[in-house]
């Protein structure tokens, strides 16, 4: 059947095939109940390809977030991608250590199909680490885990030391059985992992003994990050517990899952090219039982025949998590579920750079597909100074982000170990993993049972405005909705009938437009109307510390701020270059001279830069967000303000906004968020504090006191600002939500320009595209400046070809 323009594959297998009509009629309505499943909900899967890792304030984020399908893998990019898809999709920046949003930025899918952008990082951003986070408004719907998340590092003067994510020094042991669940009688295999207490696998010896006398059936050791397995024949009568010690001595116990006397479950082996599914029943008829195999486009159903085993070939499978299940066929309840993992093909190919030195200054990348078929499609490549680096073979890459990380639960350590290479090793610690971490797209029974979630949030295909036209007195039949866009000075009127709600579709939104909307009867008149704009909706995040990988460490005897920063890791010690600090001065204008927590002094340049509040007002962890307010006459009405995003799932708050040291309140947050940017002097923002002093100077700003407090922000401006109260009509509307950033391209030198032998080109993205097009001839060429500083480059190109096969390239030149 066909699902989104790419073939879902239904498989018939040779080994036991059904030759009943109520058995194709049975397999028919499973596979109706996934074409419907995916019809109404589908999914969809981003990552998030940046030009480097690693990064210093000041410095600019080149980022492209590849969009696929989550079932087929048809990338945005395909030239028969949907139209009615996701055009849209958002990006966030968060600081781990203050688990707060910084930015977040709005992407518009552009004519080639492709998400790219940049964040642009403070001078004064903290040293550490943050995440981004990228999701659509149709991702919004489902489970906020399937979220694409990325971390970078920024490296600085400040905070260079850091304490270690925990203290404690707990091991955790989790003993899963093949399957699910142990067969009393039958040899299983029986999975394990251990992690300390921040969830890092540690490698540990295992014994296998029994509880009552504590004699020892087995002994073992972990394979990788502490993940292993015991092979036992499973008894109801014994009572057994699993003991590991790791190389510090330290000790933890888990007790054996009881075997049962009747139930099913499966193993599975996989043996070069084929997939061999083991049926385990005991007290049941295996007739009534069927094997449903899906994941990746891929669906495989199977009646059992006398528990045979059953064989799959591989080649025929498209790659990626697959979810084995055996299931009751009257019922359809799953009984007994296990996850493999499907390699790509090794005659897939993929795409080989060749780099060649054309000039003096530049240098030719040649792209060709190579060992397959071609691979027309739209990728990213960056250049990188590979000393500016923390990549390395076991870090994440496209290939491993949408085949593995976003299938299935928890975090995957050194994710790339499981991609290096293709040997027996690797597949064993590949086949531990899928036996120890859970499936997490999709649940199997709300699929055959149809159990779609909840559908809030609909296909981001154009920008839009929605609200409702609230009538004090006597409801109309219709009403004038007049919206005028101050950028072009036009206006038009829309006719909203049937009802008092309305939706405003194919506006054209930048990020920084404000636009003026007016609601009037028929006769013109918008005396006893209300106007009522929903607030956008965003999900919420709580990024909190997580354990650390790398640690930025400051060198020792290196008593000055000014030095050397490395980065210490798994992986060796990477030094950074000399820095030297140069904190930038303020001048406090808050009458009261404190020194402010965050702020944007007088004549930084990054007041020119941005464009638009939220972008300024993000650099203080802030956002523009919409709060309820109940007037004095018993109106409910909804306001735009400056909002600050609660930890720990707490929502926004507003924050109290001081404007020329004139509080502004809650009828006035219009004049605020539309001030002219180039007018604003220096914006200052105080942290909420449980210092006495601080706290008393907020609270001559602050009416709801303490509990209720989330900051104070002062913005001051360069012309003396004439705070008057405003008593906007309740049928006016300005409406200034977060619009999409412009699109903004990565500039590399060209031949001709011209050049000065004393500047010295110190870039260490030497080149960024997100848009290199592979057209049928299987063929592309970049072409870029070589700088100065760089002696080894990084070469990385990503994507997902226009067909769903996913490549990722990596490679060093010298």
């Amino acid at each position: 059947m066909k699902l989104f323009g790419l073939t879902f594959q239904l498989l018939s297998l040779t080994c036991a095939t059904a030759s009943f009509a109520d058995d194709q009629m049975r397999h028919d309505s499973i596979s109706t109940r996934f074409d419907r499943f995916f019809a109404d909900a589908p999914q969809e899967k981003i990552y998030i390809q940046t030009d480097r890792d690693r990064y210093e304030a000041g410095d600019t984020v080149w980022l492209r977030a590849h969009l696929a399908d989550a079932v087929t893998l048809q990338p945005s990019t395909a030239p028969d991608y949907p139209a009615t898809r996701s055009n849209f999709l958002y990006v966030e920046l968060y600081d781990n250590a203050a688990d707060t949003l910084v930015e977040r930025i709005m992407i518009k899918r552009d004519s080639l199909g492709v998400f790219a952008n940049a964040f642009f990082l403070p001078h004064e951003l903290a040293s550490g680490r943050y995440t981004m986070v990228a999701y659509t408004r149709w991702m919004m719907n489902f489970d906020q885990s399937l979220f694409a998340r990325s971390e970078i590092h920024v490296a600085g003067a400040a905070d260079a030391v850091l304490a270690d994510a925990t203290a404690d020094n707990r091991l955790i042991l989790a003993l899963m059985p093949e399957g699910g669940q142990l067969i009393d009688g039958q040899r299983q295999t029986l999975a394990y992992k251990v992690t300390d207490a921040a969830g890092f696998g540690i490698d540990v010896d295992v014994r296998l003994m029994r509880a009552t006398d504590r004699a020892v059936v087995q002994e073992g050791r972990s394979s990788h990050l502490g993940m292993g397995s015991l092979q036992l024949l499973a008894d109801a009568a014994d009572s057994l517990i699993v003991e590991a010690n790791d190389s510090l001595g330290r000790t933890c116990y888990a007790t054996v899952p009881r075997a049962l006397a009747k139930g099913a479950t499966l193993a599975v082996t996989q043996r070069k090219k084929n997939l061999y599914i083991s049926p385990i029943v005991a007290g049941l008829d295996p007739s009534q039982l069927t094997l449903v195999a899906h994941g990746n486009g891929n669906l495989i159903v199977q009646d059992l025949r006398d528990g045979q085993p059953i064989c799959i070939d591989t080649e025929r499978l498209r790659p990626g998590v697959l979810n084995i299940a055996l299931v009751e066929k009257n019922t359809l309840a799953v009984v007994a579920e296990r996850l493999a993992f499907i390699y790509p093909r090794d005659t897939d190919g993929g795409i080989g750079i060749t780099p060649k030195e054309t000039s003096q200054h530049f240098v030719t990348l040649e792209l060709s597909c190579n060992g397959g078929d071609i691979r027309p499609g739209t990728y990213a490549i960056a250049v990188t100074d590979a000393d500016q680096s923390l990549r390395d073979s076991t870090s994440a890459d496209i290939v491993s982000s949408l085949l593995l990380s976003q299938e299935i639960k928890g975090r995957i350590e050194d994710v790339g170990h499981y991609f290096r290479t293709s040997d027996e090793r690797t597949r064993h610690d590949m086949n531990l993993l899928m036996m120890t971490q859970g499936w997490r797209r999709y649940a199997l029974d709300d699929i055959l049972h149809g159990q779609c979630p909840e559908i809030r949030h609909t296909m981001e295909a154009t920008q839009s405005i929605e609200g409702k036209i609230g009538s004090t007195f006597q409801k109309h039949d219709a009403y004038n909705l007049h919206l005028l866009d101050p950028r072009s000075g036009s206006r038009t009127t829309l006719k909203v009938k049937g009802g008092n709600h309305f939706v405003i579709p194919d506006i054209d939104y930048p990020e920084g437009a404000t636009l003026q909307m007016q609601v009037e009867t028929e006769k013109g008149n918008g005396t006893f109307l209300q106007l009522d704009i929903a607030p956008q909706e965003f999900p919420q995040f709580t990024i909190g510390q997580n354990p650390q990988k790398y640690r930025p460490v400051a060198l020792e005897n290196d008593s000055s701020a000014n030095g050397k920063i490395r980065y210490s890791s798994d992986f060796g010690t990477h030094h950074l270059p000399d820095f030297q600090v140069k904190a930038q001065k303020i001048k406090p204008m808050n009458r009261c001279g404190y020194l402010p927590d965050r702020f944007i002094a007088e004549d930084d340049p990054f007041l020119d830069q941005a464009k638009s509040l939220q972008v300024l007002v993000g650099k203080f962890g802030l956002s523009i967000g919409t709060i309820r307010v109940n007037r004095d006459d018993g109106i409910t009405e909804f306001m735009q303000c400056i909002n600050r995003v609660a930890r720990m799932g707490g929502g926004q708050k507003p924050v109290c906004v001081v404007l020329n040291d004139q509080r502004i309140e809650e009828d006035e947050w219009d004049q605020v968020l539309s001030l002219d940017l180039t007018q604003i002097k220096q914006m200052e923002y105080f942290l909420p504090s449980s210092d006495s002093e601080l706290e008393s100077f907020a609270m001559l700003h602050l009416t709801k006191g303490k509990s209720d407090a989330t900051g104070v922000l002062f913005i001051y401006t360069h012309q003396t600002y004439k705070h008057k109260a405003t008593n906007r009509p309740l049928n006016f509307a300005t409406v200034q939500q977060l619009g999409y950033r412009p699109p903004v391209e990565f500039y590399t030198p060209c031949e001709s320009d011209n050049y000065n032998a004393a500047d010295l080109d110190m870039r260490k993205t030497v080149y960024w595209n997100p848009r290199v097009r592979i057209g049928s001839d299987g063929k592309a060429q970049v072409r870029f400046y070589m700088p100065d500083a760089a002696k080894k480059l990084d070469i990385v190109l990503e994507g997902v070809s226009d067909e769903g096969r996913v490549i990722s390239v990596s490679q060093r030149a010298e």
